[in-house]
């Protein structure tokens, strides 16, 4: 009861984030500029495995989202893929709470990874309720999974998670970067349930590394992707956007890369990171079980390295989003576990800090994202094509994007 209750009450306050969102619905950036326009022009199922290819990835929830969205009447469409996007996040907090799991073995480590999850600091306006960035929280689902014990869960559950795992692999690839890790934990296990997970992984991870492979050799991903951007940028970024950002949210790590352009406002900035980095180590090395705090390392070392190489910028804003999750997930593990007390104490303590840091700008911080303000309703753009005084609808982020539609279907 306890954990239905938690369950119940972190979805209402999710609720509260964006209820302009929930009710009226909205497309983001290429959702609708590219997914929803392809879905919409043709209705073949088959338009499920349409890719962006500036995007250099497939994103499969993305595609189906969208295609639903399609289907139905065209005044609804952005409801659908932020609906979608909710259950998202719902099914994220339903195995956080009530799957078996080595990283979070206790009620106070589900019962805080669940809050950290959707009011920390990862939380993110621009990947909010929108099946484009989704993917971000399909990873750090698929991560849960990595950790769940396999053989004290039912048949049903074991499908659901396999096809939550084939899902977050085919949308992005946060999920695939995670396959080694899958790999280890079949070897370590040696259980046919465990070889399932990683060979799912796996391939969700390969049909990603070829279409990434195939797109760049035809010079249709963006130029600034698959790009090193040199060990000053790593620096900034990992310090200030992910360890920053983590401990005090986007906004004041914001402040921190803003000042960070002399040799000496960045050694500050980086020995804070190496100090987070250092007692989140300390903690992890005191926790009972090893393994996971290795595979928690390891993930940790696999999503940087795809962030900083292929986000096509500077990996703040909605590349920031799993790493951050990462280092929730970590100093929650060791708050729970490590020994002695007074190290899990401090754990707890820097959980009470990201908390209150993601909870200060929850509601707040880039609040017009959040809440569309002075976007264009949908419905009324939607109005103004089926009278045939347009055939571009202006969605958000407004006034950049448009969908162009054609009038053949007149829905």
């Amino acid at each position: 009861m306890l954990y239905l209750a938690v369950l119940a009450v972190l979805l209402a306050v999710a609720a509260t984030r964006s209820p302009f969102v929930l009710f009226h619905g909205r497309f983001w950036a290429e959702e609708g500029g590219s997914h929803f326009r392809h879905a919409f022009s043709n209705s073949s199922p088959t338009n499920v495995l349409f890719v962006y290819k500036n995007s250099g990835y497939f994103d499969f929830f993305c595609n189906v989202a969208t295609w639903i969205a399609a289907r139905g009447p065209l005044a609804y469409a952005p409801l659908v893929t932020v609906w979608l996007s909710f259950g998202v996040l719902a099914a994220l907090l339903w195995v956080t709470l009530f799957w078996p799991s080595e990283l979070l073995p206790t009620p106070f480590a589900r019962i805080a990874a669940a809050v950290l999850l959707v009011v920390g600091t990862l939380a993110i306006a621009e990947v909010w309720l929108n099946s484009l960035e989704a993917q971000t929280y399909w990873a750090i689902l698929a991560l849960l999974l990595l950790f769940v014990r396999l053989q004290t869960v039912s048949r049903g559950r074991f499908v659901l998670g396999f096809g939550f795992l084939v899902m977050a692999g085919l949308s992005g690839v946060y999920a695939g970067a995670l396959a080694p890790l899958f790999v280890v934990r079949a070897f370590q296990e040696r259980t046919r349930r465990h070889v399932v997970y990683a060979a799912a992984v796996c391939a969700s991870a390969l049909v990603q590394l070829v279409i990434a492979a195939g797109l760049s050799a035809s010079g249709e991903v963006s130029s600034q992707k698959l790009v090193f951007r040199g060990f000053g940028t790593v620096a900034r970024a990992t310090a200030g956007w992910h360890v920053a950002g983590f401990v005090f949210g986007q906004q004041i790590a914001g402040e921190f890369i803003q000042h960070s352009h002399s040799y000496i406002r960045l050694g500050v900035l980086c020995l804070f990171a190496l100090g987070v980095f250092v007692f989140l180590a300390v903690l992890l090395a005191h926790a009972p079980n090893a393994r996971v705090s290795l595979l928690l390392g390891g993930a940790l070392l696999l999503e940087e390295g795809l962030v900083h190489y292929a986000a096509g910028s500077v990996p703040g804003g909605r590349f920031a989003v799993v790493p951050i999750g990462i280092l929730t997930l970590m100093v929650v593990h060791g708050a729970a576990t490590a020994r002695p007390t007074w190290l899990a104490r401090a754990g707890a303590v820097l959980c009470g800090i990201v908390f209150l840091f993601g909870l200060s700008g929850f509601w707040t911080h880039q609040a017009r994202t959040l809440r569309c303000i002075d976007c264009p309703h949908w419905d009324a753009e939607v109005r103004r094509w089926r009278a045939g005084q347009t055939d571009q609808l202006a969605i958000w982020p407004y006034p950049q994007w448009y969908i162009r539609l054609p009038h053949h279907d007149n829905k």
